[in-house]
């Protein structure tokens, strides 16, 4: 049995049946990884973190022992991860706080504070934006998709 798998280039390969089961397993452990890290740091506590804040705060916490994949898989997938949370926050705030915060106040400088937090993403220092936000995030909350996807850093993989 051979298993076809597509990279990101316009190269597809077909792979042996043993290393598609490899990579399957990999997928849905790193699977567990998104699910742990949308789980964890999809809130307000953690909204003004960095990725890197992120990875070497679960680093501290040998959360990369938990999973039986490649430290360096685990490390791109919880920084894919977190920029898909920062772009998830980024649209939802686009979508529905800004309506809000125009409609909030009409004082320019006012608005031009409450938007620089949203963008920057320090909205939870100011309680109406804080509470805006959560209330926007709330019914959106999205589900990570099982997909079996590997995710790989460019500088540690050949591609060719």
């Amino acid at each position: 049995m051979s298993a076809r798998v597509a990279r990101r280039l316009p190269v597809v390969g077909v792979v042996n049946g043993g290393k598609a089961q490899t990579l399957s397993l990999m997928g849905e452990e790193l699977d567990r990884v998104r699910r742990g890290v949308w789980f964890r740091f999809a809130g307000v506590k953690s909204a003004a973190l960095s990725k890197r804040q992120i990875r070497d705060l679960l680093m501290s916490e040998g959360a990369p022992a938990e999973f039986n994949v490649p430290q360096r898989l685990w490390r791109a997938t919880v920084e894919d991860t977190v920029d898909k949370i920062r772009a998830w926050q980024q649209s939802v705030i686009a979508t529905e706080v800004h309506p809000r915060i125009h409609s909030h106040t009409t004082d320019d400088a006012e608005r031009k504070r409450l938007l620089g937090l949203a963008r920057c993403g320090r909205w939870c220092v100011d309680p109406w934006l804080s509470r805006q936000c959560r209330n926007a995030f709330t019914p959106k909350r999205p589900r990570s998709r099982r997909g079996g996807r590997i995710v790989a850093d460019n500088c540690s993989y050949d591609t060719a």
